[in-house]
């Protein structure tokens, strides 16, 4: 990733993702990630779970921005999602965007195997 203050960065990062898509698409069949949808667990209660008198956090797993770079932290995602999951977190946000904020859809994958025993839902940002 390279730090970036250009004023199109939304513009670099959606570019850079439709590549990837186009990539992501020769992998993967429809009806692979379909099956995978039918073989996944209940779907948690996203909205549910912000839904309340008190505050709620949405707790976030990043690892860089195009503004400030490579944050340089050494996590376990598994980890970071298991504090989060038993300190009140009422969800966790994954960055899994590759080219510009450091993530990897592997990091939702981790996020989501801790999270989903505590119930706490896993939102996914690219």
């Amino acid at each position: 990733m390279i730090k970036s203050n250009s004023p199109n960065i939304l513009k670099e990062i959606v570019d850079a993702k439709k590549l990837r898509l186009v990539e992501a698409k020769k992998k993967f069949a429809l009806s692979d990630i379909e099956e995978r949808i039918k073989n996944s667990g209940y779907p948690l209660n996203f909205s549910g779970n912000l839904m309340s008198n008190q505050i709620q956090i949405i707790a976030e797993i990043k690892k860089g921005s195009p503004s400030k770079g490579d944050f340089n932290l050494q996590f376990s995602v598994s980890d970071l999602a298991e504090i989060y999951s038993t300190n009140g977190a009422s969800a966790i946000s994954v960055l899994t965007n590759e080219d510009h904020f450091l993530g990897d859809i592997n990091d939702l994958k981790l996020a989501h195997e801790v999270a989903y025993k505590s119930r706490i839902p896993v939102l996914r940002k690219e």
